[in-house]
């Protein structure tokens, strides 16, 4: 799971939020928006439990946009398992 950014021709700044199978490279959804919160990783994440069965592990990096409180008590309460990557493990 990552986030893609990119500046738009007015200088407002697109964000996709991305989530692939790190097996088969499926890519399992994506989100874009102009600001995405914890609140809303959490409901793409909500969504594809309810499409494909829940997750068992998420890999990320440790970046800002993935500390969140939302992100915590998702992990909490389901049991899915939260594996942030290092700057000398990166995702993938």
């Amino acid at each position: 799971m990552d986030f893609v950014s990119d500046p738009l021709f007015g200088g407002q700044s697109f964000r996709l939020l991305t989530l692939v199978n790190s097996h088969s490279r499926v890519s399992l959804a994506g989100k874009g928006d102009q600001r995405l919160i914890g609140d809303d990783v959490v409901r793409v994440l909500e969504g594809v439990a309810s499409q494909r069965g829940k997750l068992k592990t998420i890999r990320f990096n440790n970046g800002p946009q993935f500390i969140s409180r939302s992100l915590y008590l998702r992990d909490f309460f389901s049991g899915v398992k939260l594996d942030f990557s290092t700057p000398e493990k990166p995702c993938g």
